[in-house]
């Protein structure tokens, strides 16, 4: 059965594949003597589809790819803030700890002196 299904979903990806190949060259076949004028902080005029095209979708992946960047390089300092306060909450119980330790410390002292004063 899990073979089955694997097959399955490889073949419905292969599918799938080979359906955007078939998209991207009907794309290019139909758009390839195509000129449009545009305006992008300017107005450009007769610009093949094609380059616009592909303008386009190099945009979208270095702006997906910086937006990537950002999200992790945000996510690393939350990381690092938290890791920080972390053991920034280590040393203050180890201080304490040792604080506490003196303190008991001291008290035993002064009971096993108080014990020894005793008649």
């Amino acid at each position: 059965m899990k073979l089955m299904l694997k097959r399955l979903r490889t073949y419905v990806k292969l599918v799938l594949v080979v359906a955007v190949a078939v998209a991207v060259v009907l794309i290019i076949l139909y758009n390839r003597n195509h000129r449009v004028t545009f305006w992008f902080f300017g107005t450009y005029e007769n610009v093949n589809v094609l380059w616009l095209l592909l303008c386009t979708a190099a945009g979208a992946i270095i702006t997906y790819w910086v937006a990537l960047t950002v999200f992790s390089l945000w996510k690393e300092l939350r990381e690092m803030g938290r890791e920080s306060a972390r053991r920034a909450s280590e040393e203050e119980q180890r201080r304490r700890e040792a604080e506490l330790a003196e303190q008991e410390r001291r008290i035993d002292a002064k009971r096993a002196e108080m014990l020894r004063e005793e008649p």
